[in-house]
């Protein structure tokens, strides 16, 4: 009976079950879809839209092997980041999910960078950010009753692995975005966890990237059918297994993640001794390495609720985007910046009343779409040029995500960057770094390079597209 290897990638607005057998090609993946609650400087959800998600998501896997005479070998888990999950003393949920776009800590943290930044930094890679875990739970234990009653804290990818085998597991790809994690160590810091006052029997433990977890418990095969006893594995996060999964080479490469936030990410082989305030050092999911990270906030959410604020028929993103490419047969431009759109959609205000107050046929509709489309390409191009000066080095571009799926945005890019772009044809880039960890930590292959050599051996080595200055110039965007 052949063996499959089953990872579990869990995102900000949906969750996917992607089947690979051992040579890295996907079998058969499925996703089921939820929305976070955004309610001003406030983002929370329930802890059931994942829980949910995943035992449906796994259901319906073991339906699929069971169906074509297949076994799964093991269950891997790969998540976004920093979404802080409270539990009480019986592991009940203590309240919805305060997930990583949630800034009610942001003066907590500013008052923490202006004391102890530098300290922060040196210690973790990062200075103290609302995104961040500990002054998420620094706050709640501040403004909350129910912090009486919690007894633990964890990510999403941490409470997944628990409801799958029962152990509190956490790897350093999370652990570094809790903003409590000695980088260098690979261990809680006691001089931050006595910054932030947070208890360290509260955390899960740390283990290395792409190592098993524990083993699937009765309880969750009863709920899922999933066999117990097999392996469960901590892959990292979402944006550190993209970056594996995109093999870039990280010399050359820079990988650019489009989805619901927006990442430009290189890998370093040492911490710079320099690092600028914008960006931000993260465990790697390749062990030994160290990521550099520039976070772009609310991108492809931000995209999604400006296509919402035009008419039903041009909601849908290559719909969009056609009507944007509408506006080149014109000499009429329209204007709008970041800092609008931001206020817009964080007030929920109409975007059409306040900025767009001539929006009233198609023509003027074009010029609109376009304006939003150039405004949000401008914050990814100034991101790009933003980590070749921090890295003094230009370098190409790899590119992943949701918004990364339009040859028009890709040709726009290129424009204003004038970097050469390669793009996936495999766009499971995050399920692939999963997968390439659950090879090394089931011991198929005895190092990620190998795990790497033997994707693109069944794979091909030519499973991209290239985009540059001449290439594609025929359609798509024009400049």
């Amino acid at each position: 009976m052949e063996e499959t290897l089953l990872v579990i990638d869990t995102g900000s607005s949906s969750m996917r079950s992607v089947l690979f057998d051992k040579y890295g090609r996907i079998l058969e993946k499925y996703q089921t879809f939820y929305q976070m609650k955004i309610d001003g400087i406030k983002a929370t959800q329930e802890i059931e839209d994942f829980s949910n998600a995943l035992i449906k998501l796994v259901q319906k896997s073991v339906a699929y092997v069971r169906q074509h005479n297949l076994k799964i070998k093991s269950i891997s888990f790969t998540s976004q980041r920093s979404s802080l999950v409270v539990l009480d003393e019986k592991m009940q949920v203590v309240l919805p999910v305060i997930m990583w776009y949630d800034k009610r800590s942001a003066i907590i943290c500013q008052n923490l960078n202006a004391e102890h930044g530098n300290k922060i930094k040196a210690i973790t890679g990062s200075l103290a950010t609302p995104v961040m875990l500990a002054p998420k739970i620094q706050y709640f234990e501040q403004n909350s009753e129910l912090a009486l009653h919690a007894a633990y804290y964890m990510s999403i990818q941490d409470y997944l692995i628990w409801l799958t085998c029962g152990k509190m597991i956490t790897d350093p790809t999370l652990g570094c975005k809790t903003n409590l994690m000695d980088l260098q160590k690979n261990q809680w810091s006691d001089e931050l966890l006595a910054l932030y006052k947070i208890d360290k029997k509260k955390l899960c433990k740390i283990i290395p990237c792409g190592s098993i977890a524990g083993y699937v418990m009765k309880a969750f095969e009863d709920l899922t059918g999933l066999t117990e006893g097999i392996p469960v594995i901590t892959a990292g996060g979402d944006q550190q297994c993209s970056l594996l999964g995109q093999m870039l080479d990280y010399k050359s490469e820079m990988a650019l993640t489009l989805g619901s936030g927006g990442y430009a990410v290189m890998t370093v082989e040492q911490i710079p001794q320099e690092i600028p305030d914008y960006v931000t050092v993260s465990a790697s999911a390749w062990q030994g390495f160290y990521n550099l990270e520039i976070g772009i906030e609310k991108l492809g959410t931000l995209f999604d609720w400006c296509r919402n604020q035009f008419p039903q028929k041009d909601r849908n993103p290559k719909d969009f985007i056609l009507l944007a490419q509408k506006a080149n047969k014109t000499n009429a431009r329209t204007e709008i910046t970041m800092e609008q759109l931001k206020k817009c959609m964080i007030q929920n205000m109409d975007l059409k009343k306040e900025y767009f107050k001539d929006l009233d046929n198609e023509t003027n509709y074009s010029h609109k779409a376009m304006a939003i489309l150039n405004c949000i390409i401008q914050e990814i191009s100034e991101t790009y040029f933003k980590m070749c000066k921090a890295t003094n080095k230009k370098v190409n571009i790899k590119i992943a995500g949701g918004m990364a799926k339009s040859d028009c945005i890709c040709q726009m890019i290129v424009d204003t960057t004038s970097a050469v772009i390669c793009r996936n044809k495999e766009v499971e880039t995050t399920a692939v770094g999963a997968w390439l960890q659950s090879t090394v930590a089931l011991e198929i292959e005895n190092s990620i390079s190998k795990a790497i050599k033997r994707y693109k051996n069944n794979n091909g080595n030519q499973n991209t597209i290239f985009y540059n200055k001449t290439i594609n110039k025929k359609k798509g965007y024009k400049k």
